[in-house]
This record gives structure tokens, sequence and C-alpha cells, in this order.
């Protein structure tokens, strides 16, 4: 059986049901060590605020110090039967966190596709394709460089934190000089106060701005567990805002190239859509 202490280890983030906390005390990160150090962390947009700490543990208590102003702080804490971190505040009031799981990633050499619409066409088809076998599709990145290319999966217990990370090393790779990238994920949209499944792809290519090379992708779905039925929705595609009607043709016809080329994908696509709608629609980033 595991101790106080040891129950603590690892990263736990604010719960985000605990909505007055968070606007009472902001987004905070707490991550405990197997050497006693409590690395504090409050995010802010324009810098977060990190303090290092030490602790340990007296039964449900926990002891907290920070060297550069040596005072002892006392905290009652308590690991609820769902897991989650309870935090008695020093007014009071109770915070709870949830922690975060690890996230693994596999990593895998592919094939360099030479146009972007086609890279984005085919990746496209093979995230619809993993419908076939899955309730839902994991997040996965993938870019292209020169005469390199790969595809990185990210798995954990918590779909959120897969997701999350996905969506930081997506947001990292900008910084970097790539040819293109892309991210893909499965979430949920709102629209006509109706939520229902939707597989997100964003992606961009290197240009002169990335503003001007980057797409949205939103392809929502129906599954009827029941009845063993899916429903692939019409395909929304939004490019930069300066593209033109030529653009978005040319755009187009190279999608459905990558599309044709992921045949397992596309006939998955075509035998599932929904036959009441325009299977795409072309919009505005």
């Amino acid at each position: 059986m595991k101790t106080n202490s040891e129950l603590l280890l690892g990263t736990w983030i604010r719960d985000s049901d605990d909505v007055e906390s968070i606007q009472l005390f902001g987004n905070v990160k707490l991550h405990f060590t197997a050497d006693g150090q409590l690395i504090y962390t409050i995010f802010d947009e324009h810098k977060d605020q990190k303090m290092f700490l030490t602790y340990r543990v007296e039964n449900n208590i926990l002891i907290t110090d920070q060297p550069s102003a040596p005072r002892e702080e006392k905290t009652h804490f308590l690991i609820t039967d769902e897991g989650k971190l309870e935090w008695e505040c020093t007014d009071g009031r109770k915070a709870r966190y949830v922690r975060v799981q690890p996230v693994k990633t596999h990593k895998t050499i592919i094939y360099t596709i030479p146009n972007f619409a086609e890279f984005v066409g085919f990746y496209g088809a093979h995230m619809i394709w993993s419908l076939e076998e899955a309730n839902y599709v994991g997040p996965f990145f993938c870019m292209q460089k020169g005469d390199e290319a790969w595809f990185e999966r990210f798995e954990s217990a918590s779909y959120e934190d897969a997701t999350a990370k996905a969506k930081d090393h997506y947001e990292a790779i900008f910084l970097t000089n790539v040819d293109y990238a892309l991210l893909g994920y499965d979430g949920f949209l709102t629209r006509d106060n109706k939520r229902g499944e939707s597989l997100f792809i964003q992606a961009f290519e290197r240009k002169d701005s990335l503003q001007d090379g980057a797409i949205l992708i939103i392809i929502p779905y129906v599954r009827d567990h029941n009845a063993r039925s899916l429903i692939i929705g019409r395909i929304e595609i939004y490019l930069p805002r300066n593209s033109s009607d030529a653009d978005k043709s040319i755009f187009l016809n190279n999608l459905k190239i990558g599309a044709h080329n992921h045949t397992k994908g596309f006939e998955f696509w075509d035998k599932h859509r929904d036959r009441n709608v325009e299977p795409i629609l072309i919009g505005d980033y």
C-alpha cells in the first residue's frame, strides 16, 4: 500500500470542474518529485510563475517550505475515491486537482509527399479510416522536411492529456524549419445548441508568413452503437483568407488525389458519408 507521500508523486492540474477555485486562484500545476521537491506553477497569459518548494507529509498534512524564505506552511489534503487531490487553502476553501496522466509517443518514419494538399488529403483519409477499428481516433502529428517525414501517435489513459501533448508538439513545430505539418485529433463540436463528435485537422505549409499557409478541417460524424452504424458528415475545409477561387480549386483537386492514394481510407469514407449533403464545403480560415 502506498503512503500518502507516494500518492502525491507526479503532476497535478486544477480540476476543470472546480470553477470557483479557478476563478479565485487561477490555473495551477503541482509537480511532486520523489526527492521531496514541489514545483508550484501559476499559469499566466504573459508569463508563468513558478515557486520551488520542499515538502514532506505527516499523516494527511502537507508541510511545505520555501528555501529562499524559510517558513513552513501546513495544508490538509485528501486523495478522494475518484483519485482527485483535494487541497485546503489558507482561507478554508478547498481546491481540487486531477492527476496528469503520462503520455507515450510512437514515432514512425513515413514516405514524403511532394504536395501539401496531397499530404493533407492522404492523412485526412487515414484519420477517417481509423474510425473503422475504434470508437474514436487517437491524436497524432505528422510533418515533412526535405526528404524526411514522420508520423507520431500520442497515447495516454487520459485522451485530453494525449491531445494536449499533441497540440503542444504541433505548436512548437511552428518555430522550426519544416516544410509542412499536420495535427489530427478527435473532439466535440457544438452548433445550434447541439453537441456532436468531430474529427479536427490543423495543418500548415511553410510560407513567407505562417498565417498564409495554415488551414483547418472539420469532419463531423455520428456513430450509433446500437445499430452499429456510422455516418460521416460534410467535410469543412477552411483555407487562408487570401486564397483565390483558383487556389481553392487547385488545393481541392490535390487533396482529392492524396485521399484517393489512401485507398482504404477513401473507400471507407465513401461508404459511410452522408449522401444527403454536399460532401465538401470550402471556406476561409
